[in-house]
């Protein structure tokens, strides 16, 4: 495990970060830049990241388990804790039963594409909690290249802010989003599209007060079924 917490000076990682084999980081009221990409679990898996309040990570391309058949977890959690990829983010690249959980005031900010489940199963993301935000400058995909049951669920107020089109199976079978509780958000400024490029089965739920918005300036649709069958 390394621990970096209450320093002043951004710990500086010229190339990559790699967590495996049951290795953690853990950054508190501490910041991490990496220069090129971030795998928490690669080849093992079993890999771990823990920023908490006050903690932040910058870097370029970022994956929660790349090609490991071992689960692998990141937590964001804590006003000020803070992970911004300049690139993309997979959770779950060719890997499955990887969780991103972003709680207790957290920030995600991704600004490349978002993958969750790139030909893996069972990943998840969850938002959750007042004052917890994921922002996602591109597109996001729930479920790509045969991905199956990867989910999304926004509970308790957590927000979702997509500035692209949000897809929940793209060629992919029995992906979710599940947006519930008063005050929980699911903004795309892009559209939403369920079940997209022969992707079956994948379905949204909102529910107990949760909302969904879809398109701004006039632009952005809700389409059920652009490909495949059996959407909802």
């Amino acid at each position: 495990a390394l621990y970096n917490t209450g320093t002043a000076t951004p710990f500086v990682v010229k190339e990559f970060l790699v967590t495996d084999s049951h290795g953690v980081l853990l950054l508190t009221n501490s910041a991490m830049e990496v220069g090129q990409g971030v795998a928490i679990g690669r080849t093992n898996g079993n890999g771990g990241l823990i920023i908490l309040g006050g903690g932040k990570l910058v870097d370029q391309s970022a994956y929660i388990g790349l090609n490991t058949a071992s689960p692998n977890n990141v937590r964001v959690s804590g006003a000020g804790a803070a992970w911004t990829n300049q690139l993309e983010l997979a959770v779950g690249y060719n890997s499955s039963w990887n969780v991103l959980l972003i709680d207790a005031g957290g920030t995600v900010v991704d600004e490349g594409l978002v993958y969750v489940g790139y030909a893996g199963d069972y990943n998840a993301v969850g938002v959750t909690n007042n004052g917890t935000v994921w922002r996602n400058l591109d597109d996001v995909i729930i479920g790509f290249d045969g991905g199956t049951e990867n989910a999304l669920l926004v509970e308790d107020s957590g927000k979702v802010v997509n500035e692209g089109q949000t897809v929940v199976g793209y060629a992919a079978n029995n992906n979710s989003v599940v947006v519930t509780d008063v005050g929980s958000l699911l903004q795309n400024t892009g559209s939403l599209v369920i079940g997209d490029d022969v992707g079956n089965g994948n379905w949204m739920t909102v529910a107990n007060g949760g909302v969904v918005q879809v398109g701004a300036a006039n632009e952005g649709a809700l389409e059920i079924g652009r490909g495949g069958i059996s959407n909802l």
